[in-house]
């Protein structure tokens, strides 16, 4: 039994002290790697160093150029080359490039810029303020016209858009009113500001009655009306003519003070008059007409219209004619007259002379 411990022993021992060869690898090969190694850390040395260059070359041709907007945007970018972002400033290579930006509520920035040799260079921008909108509350409420410095504007549903920002000058005008012109500043930026306008009248209301009545009024050749009548008219001085048929026209002025409303009632038309023609055998006879003596045939005379007047024609030698004529207004009558002799009293001469 105790040899049998002995060569378990001896065994144990025997495979402690047993050698493991190595894996076999040739020089050659070996070598290979480390040239391959070595190579690849050559190359990104030597990119790394072209690239430091560049950027060496770059930092020192480079420009140090500032941009400013006003109002102050933080939306910049630069566009045609290629740049460096520093904190507050751009590292840019001399040559020509486009500076946009943006802001809301105004028109974007498009510029072109050129970065010369200079080495600080600054670049200032000014925003322009996009339009605004103006909401007009007129009384009353009536169709106006509107202008902004001068210039005709359209306006919908009480709304005159796209009005530049800053100041301007707006007239209102409407038929019979007085024109409203009020300063106004816009904001601009698609704001919609509101403004209240009352409109005084220019007007003032005229009442006129005439003797006779229903006579037609006429201002500048146009139809005003028919008395009695109430119209309105401007402010200023009117011509105004009164005509009835058979009548003599009427011209008045009259001033007119807005809101100064006035009857007028003295407006007296008279009537035309009218013409009488008389002939009259034999010639030479004496006119007279009620108790005017218009003189002697033949004659034409104007006379007073619309009357029932005796005429009288008369001669020596002959027998009277009476009669009674009415002559109407802006009318022309035309009488022939024949006178008979007194025969009676030539006969009486001639017997007498007989005897």
């Amino acid at each position: 039994m105790g040899d049998d411990m002995d060569k378990k022993l001896s065994e144990t021992n025997s495979s402690k002290n047993i050698i493991e060869p190595l894996k076999f690898v040739p020089s050659g090969d070996a070598i290979s790697n480390k040239k391959g190694s070595f190579k690849k850390k050559h190359v990104a040395l030597i990119f790394f160093l072209c690239i430091s260059f560049i950027a060496l070359i770059y930092v020192f041709t480079a420009k140090s150029v500032t941009f400013s907007t006003s109002p102050i945007s933080n939306n910049i970018s630069v566009t045609g080359g290629l740049y460096i972002k520093m904190s507050d400033y751009y590292l840019i290579l001399p040559g020509k490039y486009t500076f946009k930006s943006e802001k809301q509520g105004y028109y974007s920035l498009n510029k072109k810029f050129e970065v010369t040799q200079d080495q600080n260079q600054e670049f200032d921008y000014q925003f322009t303020k996009l339009p605004g909108n103006l909401k007009l509350v007129v009384q009353p409420n009536i169709h106006v016209d509107v202008e902004i410095d001068s210039e005709i504007v359209n306006i919908k549903n009480g709304v005159i858009n796209n009005i530049p920002a800053g100041n301007h000058i707006l007239v209102v005008s409407a038929n019979k009113y007085f024109d409203s012109q009020v300063p106004i500043s816009i904001n601009g930026k698609n704001e919609t500001q509101s403004l209240s306008i009352d409109l005084s009248p220019a007007w003032a209301e005229i009442s006129f009655s005439s003797t006779p009545s229903q006579t037609n009024i006429f201002k500048d050749g146009e139809f005003v009306g028919t008395t009695p009548v109430s119209v309105d008219l401007l402010q200023g001085n009117h011509s105004l003519v009164f005509k009835k048929k058979g009548y003599q026209d009427v011209q008045r002025n009259i001033d007119v003070r807005a809101l100064k409303h006035e009857k007028i009632t003295d407006i007296h038309l008279e009537k035309l008059l009218g013409v009488l023609n008389i002939t009259s055998t034999p010639s030479g006879a004496s006119v007279t007409f009620g108790d005017e003596f218009l003189g002697t045939t033949p004659i034409l005379a104007n006379v007073i219209p619309d009357i029932s007047t005796p005429l009288l024609v008369f001669k020596e030698g002959y027998k009277q004619h009476n009669q009674i004529l009415t002559v109407n207004s802006n009318t022309k009558l035309n009488k022939r007259i024949t006178l008979s002799p007194f025969l009676a009293k030539s006969n009486l001469k001639w017997r007498h002379q007989m005897r």
